[in-house]
């Protein structure tokens, strides 16, 4: 059997949208999961996505971040800083 589609699918455009729009706005601007499902959820055609649920949602954004930011070339996010010690001389 298929696996059925996402009740989410029609508005992951909509959803990825929100978030290439969030690259560019200040910190404090940025939507948040819980700011997208309420979007979603108050227009009046989009009634379907608020069954999909806000975990459902927010599954999606977790995943969809880094690949929108390489999409948009700002590269993935550097979270990785090496870091150096003197070495130790024992005495």
């Amino acid at each position: 059997m298929r696996p059925r589609p996402s009740k989410l699918e029609p508005f992951e455009p909509v959803i990825d949208g929100i978030r290439r729009a969030d690259l560019d706005a200040p910190r404090e601007r940025r939507h948040t999961v819980k700011r997208i499902y309420d979007r979603l959820t108050a227009v009046g055609d989009a009634g379907d996505a608020g069954d999909a649920g806000d975990a459902v949602v927010r599954a999606h954004v977790a995943g969809r971040k880094p690949e929108i930011r390489v999409e948009a070339g700002r590269g993935p996010v550097n979270v990785f800083f090496p870091q150096t010690h003197p070495a130790w001389h024992g005495g």
